[in-house]
This record gives structure tokens, C-alpha cells and sequence, in this order.
């Protein structure tokens, strides 16, 4: 599973990009030329939604298990399928229940288990656990993992800390820009773009209060230095 932490301007060109509604991907699949009706097929059958709203991901006038058997014809999944996604994120006794009569928690575990039933290629979830309680929260996650153990390429635009945590690669944004990268149990890295550009970790930025770093190249690594003192700090 993959995290994107990423401020709105980033958050929104990364879902667009991924969802194939700004060209020229969806799913590995180039779609500059491709018909509307083939890439609403392969956004059907190869990607999967989960938005920040538990209720917008869901059809208002279907039953739990109506959701489940809608999103398993889409994939052509098998029933029995179906039958695990239910017990999977724990509703097999709401069955029968609409989304208005569903906690918080239990609509996004009802998304998650829509989504990404069938085997998706993509599974693209925008803040999931945003109006969610910690327990809810950790149970949309854990869904999520599992379907990324599946093979799905499940990527996560959050700002949520524990899905960083729980995330195999973290990328993450600053004003639309990718700042720096890490791998699961590995050290956080810095990006350099094409023309040499770094990135400083919004958490070190107040170590360089006039935005000026003196570079250096020391015992075999770059060394990045304030070109002033941060009042208070090294005074005598």
C-alpha cells in the first residue's frame, strides 16, 4: 500500500491522474486515444474509489448486500466471493440494511469491501479514515493492507499518520511538488528533480530562517548548512 501525503493542489492532480480523468493513464493503460466508453470500462473493471465521505461512496436506496452483488458483477467476481467481503468487514448481520441506518464506520467498511471485491487493479482512496474514529479507522486500514496483499496497487492520498505508518511507500507532497520518499522500515529520503532541486522537509524548514543553505561536500557526503543562526541558538 502506498500513502500520498499531499496538500489539496496535490492531493486533487494525483487522484485526477490516477482516476483517468486528466490524461494519459488509468490502470497502466494509456487513454489519450482511447473511446469515452473504454475508459469507462476499465475505470469500472480496473479502478476502485473510496472517497473521504463514507455516504458518497454509497447508493442511498441499496442494502448492504446489494452494494456487495453490484460491485461483484462489475469484476465478474464469484458469489462466493461476495459472501467474504460481507464477513470480511463484519456486516453479515446488516445484510438488509440501507447506508442511513449504517454508523460512520460500517459505511466505509461496506465501501472498502465494494471496491475492492473483483480483484481491482487500482485502488484509489481519498482520505478514508478522515471522519472515522480511531477503531474505525484502524479497520478501513486494515482492509486496505488486505487488499493490497491481493495485488491491487492501493494508493492513499492522506494526512493521516497512521496510514503513513501502516503504508509499504510513502510519498509525500508540498505544494503540488514530491518532496520526499520513503520504504516501509527504511530512512525517509529527499527528492531531487531534474535540475538539482531539494526539497527541505517542512520540519527542518525553521533551520534555515533566511531560506539560504551553504552546500558543501564533506568526507563523502553533501552537507547543507544555515547561512545564519536562528536567534538563540549558538549564542554565547
Amino acid at each position: 500500500m502506498r500513502r500520498v501525503d499531499a496538500r489539496a493542489l496535490g492531493q486533487v492532480r494525483v487522484a485526477r491522474l490516477l482516476l483517468g480523468r486528466t490524461p494519459p493513464f488509468i490502470a497502466g493503460r494509456d487513454v489519450m486515444n482511447a473511446s469515452a466508453r473504454t475508459v469507462r470500462r476499465l475505470r469500472r473493471t480496473s479502478v476502485a474509489v473510496v472517497l473521504q465521505r463514507p455516504t458518497h461512496n454509497l447508493y442511498p436506496h441499496l442494502t448492504v448486500a446489494e452494494h456487495i452483488e453490484l460491485g461483484r458483477r462489475r469484476r465478474d467476481a464469484s458469489r462466493s466471493d461476495a459472501e467474504h467481503a460481507i464477513e470480511a468487514v463484519a456486516l453479515t448481520g446488516r445484510r438488509r440494511s440501507r447506508p442511513a441506518t449504517l454508523s460512520g464506520g460500517e459505511q466505509q467498511r461496506l465501501a472498502v469491501a465494494m471496491a475492492t471485491i473483483g480483484a481491482p487493479a487500482l485502488v484509489l482512496a481519498d482520505e478514508p479514515t478522515a471522519e472515522l474514529d480511531a477503531t474505525s479507522g484502524a479497520a478501513v486500514i486494515e482492509l486496505l493492507r488486505a487488499a493490497a496483499s491481493l495485488g491491487a496497487a492501493v494508493v492513499v492520498n492522506t494526512h493521516d499518520a497512521t496510514i503513513a505508518a501502516a503504508a509499504d511507500r510513502v510519498l509525500a507532497l508540498h505544494h503540488g511538488t514530491l518532496h520526499s520518499e520513503r520504504l516501509q522500515g527504511e530512512t525517509t529520503v529527499a527528492v531531487i528533480d531534474a535540475i538539482g532541486r531539494v526539497q527541505i522537509p517542512p520540519h527542518l524548514l525553521a533551520e534555515f530562517p533566511d531560506r539560504r543553505a551553504e552546500v558543501r561536500f564533506e568526507s563523502g557526503a553533501v552537507v547543507l548548512r544555515p547561512t545564519t543562526k536562528r536567534d538563540g541558538v549558538g549564542d554565547a
